[in-house]
């Protein structure tokens, strides 16, 4: 339901993009519990969902809107241990979902953003 949610919304705003809304709140966010709440919701999102294959897109349809950047800023600013905790969440599903994927044959060559990210996931580690 959430992400129907938010699909209507980003065609209701005629954005390009599901996830910005989440994504742009979270970078401007001022208050700690405001950033725990969001990277609990983006978390929850991700982690709900069943199929490793959805889950990675997912994920990569976040860092695509530069997550990582925020997460990585976040890191390094807050104190907070209830933001860390959801900090530590994102990265410890990410690399045991990335730990599941085997290789390049689990990659779906008809989604650009799968081959991007595989890509550069690849060039980053």
């Amino acid at each position: 339901r959430a992400l129907e949610a938010l699909d209507h919304y980003k065609d209701f705003q005629s954005s390009r993009y599901r996830f910005s809304v989440v994504v742009d709140e979270l970078r401007q966010a001022q208050a700690n519990e405001y950033r725990t709440v969001l990277l609990a919701f983006i978390n929850c999102l991700v982690i709900s969902t069943p199929q490793l294959k959805d889950r990675n897109r997912l994920r990569n349809e976040f860092i695509g809107l530069k997550l990582l950047e925020i997460i990585r800023d976040l890191k390094t600013s807050s104190k907070d241990p209830d933001l860390k905790v959801q900090l530590d969440v994102f990265e410890e599903q990410r690399e045991s979902d990335e730990a599941q994927t085997a290789g390049p044959h689990d990659v779906d060559l008809s989604c650009h953003l799968d081959v991007f990210y595989t890509v550069y996931n690849r060039v980053q580690d």
